[in-house]
């Protein structure tokens, strides 16, 4: 009888020291998780929080808009109207580019040389390139992808400014012409300390008047800060 007493007192020792050890360790674990969110909380709250916006805040340029050219009466020898272009980044598409382009052309019509154009284009670029997949659309295709582009993560429609001379061939010695920025071009402007202002501008004054007038008819770039997505879609301008 003396023997299992003993041994049940022992029993009950060894118990309450492993619910002490157990205790003692939750307390310890607790101790270190407020000292964590403490840590992450307070210390480095700012250093955090600045990274968060980094992640989820692109400062994205605002190209201007080219300056018109009229003669001394008033009349316009060169101006910009709207085009809305739908650009494809296929490193954020997600689902197989056909699949993509059957389920858009309900929306927007894709011609078949458009696809074909557009596939060799992709085949020429890298996946995490945007890449026209069709230009000019009109106001109600516009609106209806835009009412519907969540179903298109990787597709985005972007309104730009296209040159338009409303006096054809009559004037074109003089105004001359834009083109797309070459490499040359980019050279020159690297060397002015001016590639900064063409962020997000693809076009340059490359004869006449329009290269001569360059730098006034560019205007300034000018930038805001919108939120994104983690695949890079915009959601609001902040």
């Amino acid at each position: 009888m003396f023997e299992f007493k003993q041994t049940t007192q022992l029993l009950r020792r060894r118990m309450l020291i492993r619910a002490s050890v157990a205790g003692l360790l939750v307390v310890l674990l607790l101790c270190t998780l407020v000292a964590r969110l403490w840590y992450l909380q307070v210390v480095r709250y700012e250093g955090l929080a600045a990274r968060a916006d980094q992640n989820r805040i692109a400062v994205v340029p605002i190209p201007p808009r080219r300056g018109e050219v009229t003669d001394r009466n008033g009349v316009v020898l060169a101006r910009n109207y709207r085009d809305y272009t739908l650009m494809v980044t296929p490193a954020h598409v997600d689902k197989p580019i056909d699949e993509m382009l059957d389920e858009l052309s309900p929306l927007v019509y894709i011609s078949p040389r458009e696809r074909r154009r557009f596939k060799r284009l992709l085949e020429q670029s890298s996946r995490y390139a945007s890449t026209i997949l069709r230009n000019n659309l009109n106001e109600i295709e516009a609106s209806w992808f835009a009412a519907h582009s969540f179903k298109f993560p990787g597709v985005e429609l972007q309104a730009r400014w296209v040159r338009e001379y409303p006096q054809g061939e009559s004037a074109a010695h003089v105004i001359g012409y834009v083109g797309r920025i070459s490499q040359a071009d980019e050279e020159r402007l690297e060397a002015e300390d001016r590639m900064g202002n063409y962020r997000g501008t693809h076009i340059i004054g490359k004869k006449g008047i329009e290269k001569t007038w360059e730098e006034a008819l560019h205007g300034q770039t000018g930038v805001e800060e919108v939120e994104v997505t983690a695949s890079g879609r915009p959601v609001r301008v902040l």
